[in-house]
């Protein structure tokens, strides 16, 4: 009995796993054993059976004894999309985003799964819930390679996302928390929703201790996160300040950190343990990059833990439970009438054979126009969808576009256009004057309101062009 009380979390990655076990028996949550999993030469994800049958020897080598598991995937794997939802509650929520994601997979929606977290409400923002998309493939590898280890996948979720949850019960304010995996970054921002949006970075950690190369690495992830904060709700930022997450073993030294803290205006947050978790001699806080993912996976797979995201029992696929008891004798009733019902409408039926025949040869004659038919259809309504509701992004940016001078002072290098037409854009110009004039043509532009400048300062310290962002909402019906 007492091995169901461990629950083993397994964060996945390209070229490794690491594996952490929790043991929930006196009431709080104790890490019991630990390691990371590196891929055998010529093993990757692929070969999920003989992968499966290395992490069972890993397992019992290093003593972990955890039947049940929960497994994440490393964010490059994973597609999330935050979306407004209308006012709703309950079934209707998970309906509603069915028919989003049938929108957003008009081909190949059998390659994905997905789920969602949320919904949350916000003040001036409404319900919002976050969508997200896995392969298919790639989770069922995943379950197969656990079932292959001997180990019941209790769910199939977002590594990051399960951190970010766990970050979220400790954090009040808004907070950009990163994952160190292997190759790259997983970053998930968390507004003052509490919802997730997990996204992998561009910037690749370099190996050595290349100066140069580390350089370049704390310029571009310096790039990335002031676009990602720019490109929060202006309501969320303002009165509070944003924290940086960053474990102490993601390769940067605390310097780094609150440098790169202060260019971007930012806190520099803790990512010390949890009060709920005691990593015992298993691993401390210094750990919590490498392990952290992982222990956030096992937490949520206790009987008390909670998964936010789950390709396997995904909320917008799962059916529902059987009636039982008094319900149960309710609905046999139901088909018994039902049966009635039939076998009277079958007898009329078999008195007007002749006639049903007739009606069936001619729908067989015309299955090849209703076949034609529905094709003109969907062609109709994918058509629909570029030409009814683009014009509205296109005029957007016409009048951004007239907005810059022709001479080619300034120029943008990230444009973000969201569904209730708030226009997010950052990008360089030669001088602050270029920069104000386009904040002055917008201005003056009826079509746009609430024009704010978000930052304007020195692109670097070796070159005299400046960086800027600037935020509006395009009037699309003036």
């Amino acid at each position: 009995m007492w091995i169901r009380r461990r629950t083993l979390g397994l964060a996945v990655t390209s070229k490794s796993i690491s594996a952490i076990e929790i043991d929930n028996g006196d009431g709080r949550p104790r890490a019991v054993c630990g390691g990371r999993f590196t891929f055998p030469e010529g093993l990757d994800m692929g070969q999920p059976v003989s992968l499966g049958k290395a992490l069972k020897s890993f397992l019992r080598r290093e003593g972990f004894a955890a039947a049940r598991c929960v497994i994440g995937l490393e964010g490059k794997r994973l597609m999330a999309r935050k979306r407004v939802l209308p006012p709703s509650s309950g079934e209707a929520t998970a309906d509603i985003l069915k028919l989003m994601v049938e929108r957003e997979s008009t081909s190949g929606a059998e390659e994905l799964l997905w789920d969602y977290a949320g919904p949350s409400e916000s003040p001036g923002r409404g319900r919002q819930a976050v969508l997200f998309a896995a392969v298919r493939e790639q989770v069922n590898r995943a379950v197969e390679m656990a079932a292959a280890a001997g180990l019941e996948v209790l769910a199939v979720t977002s590594s990051t996302a399960a951190l970010a949850s766990e970050v979220a019960r400790s954090k009040n304010s808004q907070c950009i928390a990163l994952d160190p995996t292997s190759g790259g970054l997983d970053v998930a921002v968390l507004s003052d929703d509490g919802l997730p949006t997990v996204l992998r970075l561009s910037s690749a950690m370099p190996l050595g201790d290349d100066q140069d190369a580390q350089r370049k690495f704390l310029e571009d992830l310096t790039a990335e996160l002031g676009r990602l904060v720019a490109m929060l709700p202006q309501d969320d930022v303002s009165g509070q300040q944003v924290e940086l997450i960053i474990p102490a073993d993601a390769g940067l030294s605390e310097a780094e950190i609150e440098g790169l803290a202060a260019r971007l205006s930012l806190a520099v947050g803790s990512s010390a343990l949890p009060d709920s978790l005691d990593g015992g001699e298993v691993f401390t806080s210094r750990d919590w990059g490498t392990y952290g993912a992982a222990a956030c996976l096992a937490l949520a797979g206790l009987p008390d833990g909670k998964v936010a995201i789950d390709f396997v029992h995904s909320r917008l696929t799962e059916t529902r439970k059987p009636m039982l008891g008094r319900q149960m004798l309710w609905a046999g009733g139901a088909v018994a009438a039902m049966l009635m019902v039939a076998l009277a409408l079958l007898l009329a039926w078999r008195s007007n054979v002749s006639e049903a025949q007739a009606i069936e040869e001619s729908l067989a004659g015309m299955s090849g126009d209703l076949a034609q038919a529905e094709q003109i259809v969907e062609k109709t309504s994918l058509a629909r969808g570029w030409y009814s509701d683009q014009p509205r992004f296109l005029e957007c940016m016409k009048e951004l576009t007239l907005a810059f001078p022709a001479e080619g002072r300034i120029w943008t290098t990230s444009l973000a256009i969201e569904e209730d037409m708030r226009v997010v854009f950052s990008g360089k110009a030669i001088n602050e004057t270029a920069v104000l004039e386009v904040l002055d043509h917008l201005r003056d532009n009826s079509r746009f309101a609430d024009v704010k400048p978000l930052y304007l300062r020195e692109s670097s310290a070796s070159r005299r062009d400046v960086a800027f962002a600037m935020s509006c909402r395009f009037e699309a019906g003036s």
